[in-house]
């Protein structure tokens, strides 16, 4: 093989590999957001993506759905970084809290339930 197909190759990866973490990314935003649970609708709203890094923000007034629209924002915005790192990520104060089972809408360790469900299905 020569050199040039060589780049070739290693390009298609890094070009897949950026497409499936996009693709968990965004799948495990949609689930994150749909299995939190929902009293105001707060925890919902303030699930955050970040590129390289966590977004460290609250906002009172976001709705879920517009946390997936700027998040899937963010998420293809990463689409020219080779490996790129997509921190999904809550400061709300009782996160915690929620994904211990305080909440009787969502089972314990909701959080790693659902990255389990999105790796899993990926066929990973």
């Amino acid at each position: 093989m020569s050199f040039a197909k060589s780049l070739q190759v290693g390009d298609y990866i890094a070009d897949e590999i950026n497409k499936e973490a996009r693709a968990l990314g965004i799948n495990l935003l949609n689930g994150l957001t749909r299995v939190t649970p929902v009293d105001t609708g707060r925890a919902r709203g303030n699930w955050f993506v970040g590129i390289s890094g966590p977004v460290r923000a609250i906002d009172n007034n976001r709705k879920a759905t517009s946390a997936v629209i700027e998040g899937v924002n963010v998420i293809n915005s990463a689409k020219s970084i080779e490996y790129p790192e997509i921190v999904i990520s809550s400061n709300l104060a009782y996160i915690e809290r929620l994904n211990d089972g305080y909440s009787t809408q969502a089972p314990k360790k909701f959080v790693e339930n659902e990255i389990d469900r999105v790796v899993n299905a990926s066929g990973r």
